[in-house]
């Protein structure tokens, strides 16, 4: 029966070879991670960087109500806008995303104020709006977001019937198991 001094003395006597052998083909530890932390930021540089995007739109909107032969409940506007959208790509997973809506007054309806109508641009005659904000972690075929976002339901969905679209505060969960199935629960 052996004891426990001879089994520690065994187990490094036959460690001993292998972890020099390691250490002579390997790097020191502080080569290991310095190599280590520079394949992380390729990783991240190459996965972020690379797959971000940047898009947007621009608009022009016409809002002419005649409800009494140009009486006092005709109600105009028009305003130019746009929305500028940055998306992150993915590292491991998690990325992220905002847009940013703007609608300014032209002033081609001014010749009767009591006729403007704020809805397209405010009573200052313009809005800029951060309508999105939001994190999110999309592995395979489930998607998870947090933040400001614009969700689209039968029940809430982004009302463009302005300028400027309606931006909800939430969490949603995305499984899409197959390739024309998709679950969708937002909160």
């Amino acid at each position: 029966m052996m004891t426990s001094q001879r089994i520690l003395f065994l187990s490094i006597l036959l460690a001993l070879p292998g972890v020099c052998a390691l250490y002579a083909q390997g790097q020191p530890a502080q080569e290991r991670r310095e190599s280590f932390i520079r394949s992380v930021f390729h990783d991240f540089e190459t996965e972020f960087y690379s797959e971000s995007k940047i898009s947007g739109n621009l608009r022009l909107y016409d809002y002419y109500r005649l409800n009494n032969n140009n009486g006092p409940h005709d109600a105009n506007a028009f305003a130019a806008g746009g929305d500028l959208h940055f998306y992150t790509g993915s590292f491991k997973g998690f990325g992220g995303g905002a847009g940013f809506y703007t609608s300014q007054s032209l002033g081609l309806y001014a010749d009767n104020p009591n006729h403007y109508n704020a809805v397209l641009t405010g009573p200052e005659h313009h809005l800029n709006n951060l309508v999105q904000a939001y994190l999110q972690y999309k592995q395979d075929f489930i998607l998870l977001r947090a933040g400001r976002q614009i969700i689209s339901t039968p029940f809430a969905g982004p009302d463009l019937f302005t300028l400027m679209p309606r931006g909800f505060y939430g969490l949603a969960f995305s499984f899409e198991p197959f390739k024309l199935t998709r679950f969708t629960n937002q909160h």
